[in-house]
């Protein structure tokens, strides 16, 4: 596993974090009517969100991985599902989180 920091790559994902702030996934989120759970949880949960969306971002972007010594394959495709995947989850679990 491998960061590869191309000037394409590191615009996407400035591009993705740039889209996660406009949607406004850095700010907090107020608590819902009828919240049963300290705000506290919420916070926690909040940079839950943050963090998986963050680390999702960095997989799909600039991380590459070969394997093999003889006929090296690139796994670069499943981690950018797996990238997507997590921002997906990340922004799904934070809209729940707005209420």
């Amino acid at each position: 596993m491998e960061l590869s920091l191309s000037p394409v790559r590191i615009v996407l994902l400035l591009g993705c974090i740039a889209a996660f702030y406009f949607y406004g996934g850095f700010r907090p989120p107020d608590p819902p009517e009828g919240f049963a759970y300290l705000p506290r949880n919420l916070m926690k949960a909040w940079l839950a969100v943050m963090g998986i969306f963050l680390t999702g971002a960095v997989i799909a972007t600039v991380i590459d991985h070969w394997v093999g010594n003889i006929d090296r394959k690139n796994l670069r495709w499943l981690y950018v599902f797996v990238g997507v995947l997590a921002m997906i989850s990340s922004v799904l679990w934070l809209n729940t989180m707005k209420g």
